[in-house]
This record gives C-alpha cells, structure tokens and sequence, in this order.
C-alpha cells in the first residue's frame, strides 16, 4: 500500500527537488521514536519491520533530492513547517543537530518573533545551559509567560519549565512575579502557571513551591495547593516532612509547617555544598590560578555533574564572572556524569578558564570564591607574586 502511494507520488511530483525535500522532510517527522539519524550512513540501522513502510517512503523520497546538503536543508525545511509538526521537529533537530549548530539561526528568527512552535522545539532539544540556543529561548520564554493568551496550561509548560531550568535568578524571579501578579487579579492565569512547571525536574522548581504553600485553594479534589508545594519541596529537597497522599488535613498541616520551618532556614534551595580547598596560597601569574575543589551531595537526588560544574560562576575581589562558553559542552567531559546522594565529587578550577578581564588580575591579594544559583563556596585569599620580582 505504502509503495502504491509512492508511485502515485512520483508521478505526480516527477524530477521537483524542493517538492521531494518537503516530502522527504514531512515522512521523517511522522516517524515514531527511537528513530536513527537522517545520514545515509546509518540506514542499516533503520529497522523497516518496526517502522512500517514509513522507512521505505522517506529513504526513496530522500534519494531524489540530490543535494551533499540534505541533512542542513531537511532541518531548515522541518524548522520553516514546524506550525504542523513541532513535535516531529523537535526530534528531528535533537537527533541530528543537538548543539544547533545549523538551526540556531533558522529557530532565533522564530523565537524572536513569538513562535510558539519554535519555544516548544527549543525545550525539547536544548539540554545544557550553555547550548548557543539558551539565551534566545529564554528571552522568548519570559516574553512567551508575560503576554500569551493560552486556553490550557500545557501550552505554556516549555515557556516555564525553560525558565526554570536554564534561566539566570532574575529570570526565575520574573515567573514567580507574574504568577504573584496573576494571583492577585487573574486567578485562572495563575493556577496554569503554576500548574505549567511544577513537574520541571529541577530543583529550582521550591522558588515556585515558595509562593505556593500558603494557599489553601483546592488544586484537586481534596488535595490543596499549599499540600501540592510541600510535596514539591519534599521531593526536591530530600527532607521527609511526613507528608503522604492519603492522609487527613490536620496530619497534611503538621507537615506543611515543617517545610516552612525548612524554607526559612534554607534560602537556596539546592542541597550540596562548594568548598575551596586552599593548599596553595601563592601563584606567579594568573592564568595558573588553580584551586581544588569538593562538591558535596548532601540530598536525596543525583546531581549532574557536568551541568553543576560549567554552571558554576568565579568570585574575583568580590565581582561575578561568568565560564567561558569556549570551556563548555559534554564533547570535553572527562568527569564523572553525576554525583549520588550523600557522596563527595573532588576536582578542580582554573581561572583561565572565566571570563575574567586581564585588567583586575594584577599582582596582589586578591579573593576567590564560587557560586551558582543556589550555592556559594567559602572564600578564599591568593597572592599572584610574579617570580622575577
């Protein structure tokens, strides 16, 4: 049946290259996941029983478009329709452009002008902070969560849970702002943000639970919405508060104030800790500025280790810097990919690898630390002495 379509296809369609690339491109965003990359070389791959004639229809769609651009032009043409499938789009960049090195340009354009399909492809796809794509989606997700008009909450989700994830402080402070604001004069615009982001799996998700906990308002049948935010504190954080689907309201109470008791006392949310170990006091230049450094879990949940540590800012003389995208991207890990509960992670930092103006680093004290959105490293003092002093 699928072959009969085709010929149908064919005939009609003849020798158009830009007709065969659209369908080539159309076939390969139905196709249901896992699903291996476009690149011919990895056809033996595909498994034609599981996928059904799909595979066959696409392959022979792609081998008309005689192009050694095919993968770059499907990508842009999957990008130019993704209003029909930003789904399939998604998976399509994911698996055969994850660092977007050919379609950042293609989404910043639609993100910049409000696509909505375009701030659900950069959800899906973008997966570290330092992705080139991030600061785009994020200016496109604070714009998305202030002005859009949605009828569910759902559709808002990519728009918070980007925020949350790999938004700076302020961005995050914006989203609970508006969901502040909403709740004092659009109540349904506040219940779906809030409900938009609260299963993001980040534990900056407790800055939402903070505005949450003390309303009383159902969420769902006897389930209120300050019960809901002390579970999300509860599983984000690793403290057992006692709190447990089936129980009374009185029981639910006794643990809900036991999170606010834990919100006062842990303004920062993460639960691990950032010392600088100091054995070395003196260095003859900065650039061999090197400091070791333990990373300790002291949660219930893993801690990706890689997006922990480039996520990381240096102290300097008590001035912020950010890492240097240059030093950034999983194609460089050479550590561990997480860091279980209750364990420790050694390693270490050079300054040379920040983003630190050659003008402040001169040959004197000076003060270092480390910091993160939830954490900040004890502080340290150096001396750059050079040796032909």
């Amino acid at each position: 049946m699928t072959q009969a379509v085709f010929n149908l296809v064919e005939a009609t369609v003849k020798e158009d290259q830009d007709q065969w690339l659209e369908i080539a491109t159309a076939a390969y965003c139905a196709l249901p996941i896992p699903r291996p990359r476009i690149i011919v070389a990895e056809r033996a791959k595909w498994d034609a029983v599981r996928f059904g004639g799909g595979v066959n229809f696409f392959f022979q769609s792609l081998d008309r478009v005689h192009s050694e651009k095919c993968v770059e032009q499907l990508i842009a043409v999957a990008i130019k329709y993704s209003d029909f499938h930003e789904w399939g789009t998604g998976v399509t960049i994911g698996l055969n452009d994850p660092r977007h090195v050919i379609s950042a340009p293609l989404l910043r354009k639609k993100l910049e002008a409000g696509d909505s399909s375009a701030l659900f492809i950069a959800h899906y796809t973008i997966k570290e902070k330092d992705d080139p794509l991030t600061p785009d989606a994020i200016k496109a997700a604070r714009n998305f969560a202030e002005k859009a008009k949605v009828k569910f909450a759902y559709s808002l989700t990519p728009a918070t849970e980007l925020i949350l994830m790999f938004g700076e402080d302020k961005d995050i402070e914006h989203l609970v702002g508006l969901m502040e604001t909403a709740k004092k004069s659009d109540h349904q615009r506040y219940t779906m943000l809030w409900r938009s982001c609260i299963y993001a799996s980040t534990p900056r998700v407790i800055f939402v639970a903070r505005l949450l906990i003390d309303d009383t308002d159902l969420a769902q049948p006897n389930w209120r919405i300050c019960d809901k935010a002390t579970m999300l504190v509860q599983s984000e954080s690793g403290v057992d508060f006692g709190l447990k689907y089936k129980q009374t309201t009185d029981e639910r109470d006794v643990a809900i104030k036991k999170a606010k008791v834990w919100l006062a006392k842990n303004p920062l949310p993460a639960p691990y800790e950032i010392v600088l170990h100091g054995e070395r006091v003196v260095f003859d230049k900065a650039e061999s500025v090197s400091i070791q450094i333990t990373i300790r879990n002291l949660g219930m949940r893993k801690l990706i280790a890689p997006d922990l540590y480039w996520g990381v800012s240096v102290i300097w003389d008590g001035k912020e810097y950010k890492r240097d995208p240059k030093h950034t991207g999983r194609w460089k890990w050479n550590g561990p990919g997480e860091v279980s509960p209750k364990t420790a992670w050694r390693t270490g930092f050079s300054l040379s690898e920040y983003l630190v103006p050659a003008e402040v680093l001169t040959a004197e004290p000076h003060t270092v630390a480390l910091k993160d959105a939830f954490a900040e490293s004890n502080t340290l003092t150096v001396f750059i002495e050079p040796k032909n002093r």
